[in-house]
C-alpha cells in the first residue's frame, strides 16, 4: 500500500548491515530492499504502482530460526493496549520487532491471522483468513502516517506474507510526501498537468495518482491512498468524472464518461488492469 515521489523498491534483497530500529538482537532477521528511482508507465492498460523508500523485511517470530525481538517499555506498553482492543485474541500477540519507526505484531482473532503496527502512538490492526488474505495469496497488510519534525508526512504500512519456502514474513516499507513539493508532477505533459488541478478539487491527486490508459485521446486516472477510485477529466469543461470503492474492496471500479465505461481492477502485486466497455451503438466499438 510508499516518496515526493522518490523510490521504486527494486526485488533484490541486500542483507541487512544495520539501520533497524530498537534491540540488538532484531537485526539478525532483518534485511531490506535497495531503492531505485520510481517511474509510472502513463500509456498502458496495466500500471504497476510501488510505493517505498527503503522496505525492511521482518521475519515473523514463528520460525525456530530466530529469536523473539525485546521490546523497549513503551512497546510493551503498546501491545497491553492492543490486547484491549478486543481485535486480537490477547494471548496470540507475539512482537516481531521494528523498522522504519513502526513497532509490528501479529496475532490471531478467532481463524483469522492479523497483523498490527503501531507507529507513534497509532494503532493500525488488520485480520483476514490466512489463506485468502485481504488481496489474495493471503496478504494482509496495515499502515499509519505521521509528522516529521520537518513537516514532511510519512506513511508506513506493513505486509504480512509467505516466502518461497511457505515461511511468513512481514515486509515494511515507507515513502514521503512534502505537502508543498509538486515534483511528482513534473513527469506529466502540460495538458496533463492541467487536467491534474481539476483533480485535486477532489482530492485525487499526489504521488499516488497514475494515468493508466488514454481512450481516443482522454486520460483515465487511478487513485488509491484509503479507497481505489478511478476519474476522468473532461478536457473542455474540467468537469471530473469518477468512482470509488473501499480500500480492501475486490471490486472492480467503474466510472461512466460519455459512450464509454472504464474499468479498473487492482491486481495482488500492485497494478491495475483497466478494461474499456462501450455501448453497442459506439461508432467506435
Amino acid at each position: 500500500m510508499p516518496d515526493s515521489p522518490r523510490a521504486e523498491p527494486s526485488l533484490r534483497a541486500l542483507q541487512d548491515s544495520g539501520g533497524a530500529e530498537g534491540q540488538q538482537d532484531e537485526e539478525s532477521h532483518l534485511s531490506t530492499v535497495a531503492p531505485a528511482h520510481r517511474r509510472l508507465i502513463a500509456i498502458v492498460t496495466v500500471a504497476t504502482l510501488a510505493f517505498g523508500l527503503g522496505i525492511g523485511w521482518l521475519t515473523a517470530p514463528r520460525s525456530e530460526r530466530i529469536s523473539v525481538p525485546s521490546m523497549t517499555a513503551a512497546q510493551q506498553k503498546s501491545e497491553q493496549a492492543i490486547a484491549k482492543t478486543g481485535k486480537v485474541d490477547p494471548d496470540s500477540l507475539e512482537f516481531a520487532g521494528t523498522k522504519h519507526g513502526a513497532a509490528v505484531w501479529t496475532a490471531t482473532h478467532g481463524k483469522e491471522a492479523c497483523l498490527v503496527l503501531v507507529l507513534d502512538g497509532q494503532q493500525s490492526i488488520g485480520c483476514a483468513d490466512p489463506a485468502k488474505g485481504m488481496w489474495g495469496a493471503g496478504m494482509i497488510g496495515v499502515g499509519a502516517e505521521t509528522t516529521l519534525d520537518d513537516g514532511i508526512k510519512r506513511s508506513v504500512s506493513a505486509t504480512m506474507m509467505k516466502d518461497l519456502r511457505g515461511e511468513r514474513v512481514i515486509g515494511i516499507d515507507y515513502w514521503d510526501t512534502d505537502p508543498d513539493d509538486t515534483s511528482w508532477e513534473q513527469q506529466y505533459s502540460q495538458e496533463d498537468r492541467r487536467l491534474i488541478g481539476a483533480l485535486k478539487k477532489v482530492d485525487l491527486a499526489g504521488p499516488n495518482l497514475m494515468l493508466v490508459g488514454r481512450d481516443d485521446g482522454v486520460a483515465i486516472w487511478a487513485h488509491f491512498v484509503d479507497d481505489k477510485c478511478v476519474a476522468v477529466v473532461d478536457p473542455d469543461t474540467l468537469q471530473v468524472s469518477k468512482s470509488c470503492e473501499p480500500g480492501d474492496s475486490s471490486r472492480a471500479v467503474q466510472v461512466r464518461y460519455r459512450e464509454a465505461t472504464y474499468s479498473a481492477k487492482w491486481t495482488e502485486r500492485g497494478g491495475v488492469t483497466l478494461t474499456i466497455f462501450r455501448d453497442p451503438l459506439d461508432k467506435k466499438s
